[in-house]
C-alpha cells in the first residue's frame, strides 16, 4: 500500500501533508502515589482566569454625534444673531450662510481628529475663542461705532484703543 501512496505523491496527486504515518501509541504514567496524581493533575490543568468585567465600549446615541457636528455652526448663528440684535444691524441670509459655511469647516477638520478627548477639548476651545472674539467685537462697536476689522489694527487701532483707556474701563 505504501507504494501506491508513493506512485500517488509523485504525481501530485495527494499533499506530502497528507502521507500516513503510523499513530504512536499515547504515553499514559502510572500515578506512584496520590498525592503525586493530585499535584500532576493540578499543573497540567489550566489555571482558571479570574472573571475580569470588561468594559463594554458603548454606543454613542445619534443626538450626541449630531450635537457634536451642530455645535459649533449652532454657537455661531446664535452669537452672529445676539450681535447684529445688539449693534442693530439686519441679520440677512448672507451672514448666516457666511457663519454657517465657516463653522462647518471648522468642525469638519475638527472631527478628523481620530482622538475624542481631543475633538472635545478643541471645540470647547473654539468655543470660548469664538465668545472672546464676539465680545470684543462688541466692545470695539460700543466704542468706536464701526465694527473692528483686522486692517485697523495695521493703522494704529491698537494705539487708539489706549488713548481711549478711560471709555474702555467705562464701557
Amino acid at each position: 500500500m505504501s507504494d501506491e501512496i508513493e506512485k500517488a505523491m509523485e504525481k501530485d496527486l495527494i499533499p506530502e501533508e497528507a502521507s500516513v504515518e503510523p499513530e504512536k501509541p499515547e504515553e499514559t504514567e502510572t500515578p506512584e502515589a496520590p498525592e503525586v496524581a493530585s499535584e500532576a493533575a493540578e499543573e497540567e490543568k489550566p489555571a482558571k482566569p479570574e472573571k475580569v468585567k470588561k468594559k463594554k465600549k458603548e454606543k454613542q446615541p445619534v443626538w450626541v454625534s449630531a450635537l457634536t457636528v451642530m455645535w459649533l455652526p449652532v454657537i455661531t448663528l446664535i452669537f452672529e444673531g445676539c450681535f447684529a440684535a445688539l449693534v442693530h444691524y439686519p441679520f440677512t441670509f448672507y451672514t448666516a450662510m457666511l457663519s454657517l459655511s465657516g463653522a462647518l469647516l471648522v468642525t469638519g477638520i475638527i472631527m478628523l481628529i481620530p482622538v475624542k478627548r481631543v475633538r472635545v477639548i478643541s471645540l470647547g476651545l473654539i468655543t470660548h475663542i469664538l465668545t472672546v472674539i464676539y465680545i470684543a467685537q462688541y466692545i470695539y462697536f460700543r466704542i468706536f461705532g464701526t465694527i473692528f476689522v483686522f486692517g485697523s489694527i495695521e493703522s494704529g487701532g491698537a494705539g487708539a484703543v489706549v488713548e481711549y483707556f478711560s471709555v474702555v474701563k467705562s464701557a
